[in-house]
């Protein structure tokens, strides 16, 4: 009876990890999707700008360098800057 005992406690402080760690993916998740749409729209918004200053370069005759914004939408695994190793604290996992 004892080792029944210790069995469903085992299994319920399982249960809290795997609940704990499904609530951290969906917080997780949730940031993820308003940090996509977030890039979305500022990439809608810097395409925007770079068309008013093309537009700005052909009136006035002066000559400016807008570079084209990389479409980070299709290429999601294509990072813009060098990747930063981090530290991770044995007791944050």
């Amino acid at each position: 009876m004892a080792q029944v005992g210790q069995t469903e406690e085992e299994n319920k402080k399982l249960r809290q990890m795997i609940d704990g760690a499904s609530q951290l993916y969906l917080n997780f998740a949730s940031d993820n999707n308003v940090l996509r749409a977030q890039v979305a729209e500022l990439t809608d918004r810097l395409r925007s700008l770079n068309s008013v200053i093309q537009i700005a370069s052909e009136v006035s005759g002066v000559a400016f360098d807008v570079p084209d914004v990389p479409d980070s939408l299709l290429e999601p695994w294509r990072l813009p800057c060098p990747v930063q190793p981090t530290m991770v604290n044995p007791s944050q996992i």
